[in-house]
């Protein structure tokens, strides 16, 4: 049953009849009563992705939390709505997450792929400048040391002694009826996460560092909403030995195996594994007859996409030798750049960077990996040979980081002449 009710009511923790929303009249009700109120949403999400490009969306959680609006008596309490468990396979759920784009924030936990899937699925024409702030608690309990990626039920025992049943973590979301143990799970997903903001909030608060974290949450949200182009998929296969002519091929490669498992809804493992997606573009076979010597690329990957591979990749050459033919054209600018190599420090100096790095860490209360992961490090050692270091700085060491830990550290490595 969803309700209204002041926060601390007891009957709030009672979800013996949870409502599994199945009509567009019940959910347009349930929008209706916060339509004009000013509120925060407690989001989650169950699903399935298995043997599909797109996850299969089973079900949605949300619980509203609510403040006075100034036209209000600033005596009035804070009210809770919730929790809602929508069903997505009985009515539009577009029209919840419009709704939800009015909040003042939304709070999720471990929330990269339920952003993605509330991107691809929902709200697939909204600019990523229309959603509320997000605010992450894994991410905000990574500033008070419990790691980088602690589950949600892990946080609420540590945090809050507040024990939930795993069981149904991978059980059948779009199986129907869901039992009521589905569905008591899921409530439970939604109805502690303003308890454990508020734990995390308090204590950040207390060491200064809520900033910090509600930073890091921006800083996640764009990397999550920001998915690379087709002819950008390379890049997460790319290696810095790779030539920019086997560089090309590869960008073509994945670009095709995107398309294909965007088309047939299959997993991208499904089109084409990584290693064959990596002997294709260095082996470079212009005939299917040639792919047999290719051991990394199976017998129904050359059938299904033998073919089509190959064809491309001779394309690619002929146009690549005409270029070349032709003394007014450059072909070097059609390929991609070089990857460049991971910056290595001599021993000495990266000693000193790494006692320097967990000195700042220990100094902030934090984990060094918190303020410096493996990639900003690369970037970071790669901008001190610009001119100006800062301006060549992934967008994580500026804010907070770069007074903290980027500035520090550049002024060490410029001092060390074999920096």
């Amino acid at each position: 049953m969803s309700y209204s009710s002041s926060v601390g009511d007891p009957n709030f923790r009672d979800l013996a009849e949870v409502e599994l929303i199945q009509s567009e009249s019940r959910l347009n009700e349930l929008l209706l009563s916060i339509k004009d109120l000013r509120f925060e949403a407690f989001i989650d999400t169950e699903f399935i992705k298995r043997s599909t490009y797109y996850p299969k969306l089973g079900l949605v959680q949300v619980l509203i939390q609510t403040a006075p609006t100034e036209s209000q008596r600033a005596t009035e309490h804070m009210q809770v709505f919730g929790p809602w468990l929508v069903d997505p396979l009985s009515l539009d759920i577009k029209v919840l997450f419009e709704t939800l784009l009015q909040a003042d924030r939304w709070i999720m936990h471990a929330s990269g792929e339920d952003l993605s899937l509330i991107r691809d699925l929902c709200l697939t024409k909204t600019p990523i400048d229309q959603y509320p702030p997000l605010i992450d608690t894994q991410i905000l309990l990574s500033f008070l040391g419990f790691g980088l990626q602690i589950s949600y039920q892990a946080a609420l025992d540590q945090c809050l002694d507040i024990t939930i049943a795993k069981a149904q973590a991978l059980s059948d979301w779009l199986a129907r009826p869901l039992s009521d143990e589905q569905l008591t799970y899921a409530a439970l997903d939604v109805l502690h996460l303003p308890k454990l903001l508020s734990h995390a909030e308090e204590h950040l608060n207390s060491a200064g560092q809520l900033t910090w974290a509600l930073e890091d949450s921006k800083h996640y949200f764009l990397g999550v909403m920001s998915e690379p182009a087709d002819h950008e998929r390379y890049l997460a296969h790319a290696h810095f030995s790779y030539s920019r002519l086997e560089l090309a091929r590869l960008q073509l490669i994945c670009a095709y195996r995107e398309a294909q498992a965007r088309r047939q809804d299959l997993p991208r493992q499904h089109v084409l594994t990584h290693q064959a997606v990596i002997a294709l573009a260095l082996r470079n076979p212009q005939k299917p007859s040639e792919l047999h010597k290719l051991k990394d690329v199976s017998p129904a990957e050359r059938k299904r996409h033998g073919a089509a591979i190959t064809e491309m990749l001779a394309d690619l050459s002929d146009k690549l030798n005409d270029q070349q033919s032709n003394a007014c054209v450059n072909s070097n600018q059609q390929l991609p750049d070089k990857i460049p190599p991971p910056t290595k420090l001599p021993k000495p100096l990266s000693k000193l960077f790494d006692e320097r790095l967990n000195q700042i860490a220990r100094s902030a209360g934090l984990d060094a990996q918190l303020l410096m992961r493996r990639r900003w490090k690369n970037q970071l050692l790669q901008s001190v040979k610009q001119f100006d270091p800062q301006a060549h700085l992934p967008a994580e060491l500026l804010g907070f980081r770069e007074k903290l830990i980027a500035l520090p550290l550049i002024e060490l490595l410029r001092s060390e002449p074999k920096a």
